[in-house]
């Protein structure tokens, strides 16, 4: 019975972009931008902060209102990095990527500690 489950260690090099998606698509009102580096924001965090500073109304507005991005909005109202920081689930380069043309941007499956992970059936598809 031992034998049942085995679990190893691979190394996997791909000759071309791999992207497993998730389906779900974060849009500019969902994600900060700072010095190349994008994060994204947990909005369960962010509605606490902003509740306690007192910018619902402003939140809302902007919401709903045009196609500001959200950092601008945070640092439009005095949001420190350090908040803006606490409020961030995970970061990554942005570097290659054109974010100022992208409206959206797509997310991929993650694991329960929001680790990028590649399904068996993905691998086994490919292989």
């Amino acid at each position: 019975m031992s034998d049942y489950l085995k679990s190893y260690r691979v190394c996997i090099k791909t000759h071309s972009p791999l992207y497993i998606g998730s389906g779900l698509e974060y849009t500019k009102k969902e994600y900060v931008i700072q010095g190349g580096t994008v994060g994204i924001v947990n909005l369960q965090k962010l509605s606490v902060l902003i509740y306690k500073k007192g910018l619902f109304e402003s939140y809302s507005n902007f919401m709903t209102g045009s196609n500001k991005d959200l950092y601008g909005w945070l640092i439009q109202n005095r949001f420190t990095k350090e908040e803006i920081d606490s409020v961030t689930d995970y970061s990554f380069s942005g570097n290659n990527v054109n974010l100022d043309k992208q409206h959206g941007i797509k997310s991929c499956i993650k694991d329960a500690f929001n680790k990028p992970y590649i399904p068996g059936s993905s691998i086994k598809g490919y292989i």
